[in-house]
């Protein structure tokens, strides 16, 4: 599997759990509230938000990734650690600006978004193992 293939099917795979998260939301309302309401908007602004954090890390990586890896590039491993560094700290600003927001965006769904990249990482790897086999 190229890189580009791989990387679309995890950006298709977070939307998709993405969506899975927030459907789950709303029926949660629905029959915790006996009808339709707005009690999920915060929860869906929470997932979309950490699931769009995932496709910029996953795409920032990737970059990272050729410049560490191409053959004339003399790359100082600091510049490595410090991108780890930045996309852990890119993940705590957005927790911190749902605890702060709690109205507008919910803590939970900024979780449920967050764990959708390994959950994408997983069902990717899962299926390219069963196409590897014969």
């Amino acid at each position: 599997m190229t890189l580009a293939g791989f990387k679309r099917k995890m950006i298709i795979a977070i939307g998709v759990y993405t969506l899975l998260f927030v459907a789950a939301n709303i029926v949660f309302h629905f029959i915790r509230q006996g009808g339709v309401t707005a009690a999920f908007l915060p929860f869906m602004v929470g997932a979309v938000f950490g699931a769009e954090l995932n496709v910029l890390k996953m795409l920032w990586l990737e970059r990272v990734v050729n410049i560490a890896t191409e053959e004339d590039s003399i790359v100082s491993p600091w510049y490595i650690h410090i991108q780890y560094l930045l996309r852990w700290l890119l993940t705590g600003a957005l927790i911190v600006t749902a605890v702060i927001f709690s109205d507008i965006i919910s803590i939970a769904g900024v979780a449920a978004g967050i764990i959708t990249l390994p959950l994408a990482g997983y069902t990717i790897g899962i299926f390219a193992s069963n196409e590897d086999t014969p």
